[in-house]
């Protein structure tokens, strides 16, 4: 392998890169926990965009209320990791995500 094999996979991997920061950006990942209490919209870099309660969520105590929050956070997070794992699984963006 030259030199310039070198660039050129470099090259593709930061095209690669910006590629998938983009779809990050852009993507939206949508969670309700149980009995609808809770939903959120995050995007791809689990950054919280919306949050809604419903009515009966508004009488539930405060720990109940955390309960289900925390419950729908980590339902949208796993959906995420899911994606990425599905969309890149064997690519150098998957591999330098995991530390490869």
């Amino acid at each position: 392998m030259g030199p310039f094999d070198n660039v050129k996979n470099m090259m593709k991997m930061r095209e690669e890169m910006n590629s998938y920061k983009k779809q990050l950006e852009e993507m939206r990942i949508k969670a309700t926990s149980k009995k609808d209490y809770v939903k959120v919209t995050l995007d791809g870099e689990k950054s919280l965009k919306h949050i809604e309660f419903s009515d009966d969520a508004m009488k539930l105590s405060k720990d109940e209320l955390a309960k289900h929050i925390k419950e729908v956070m980590k339902n949208a997070s796993k959906e995420l990791e899911s994606w990425q794992k599905k969309n890149y699984k064997n690519s150098p963006v998957a591999n330098m995500l995991q530390g490869k």
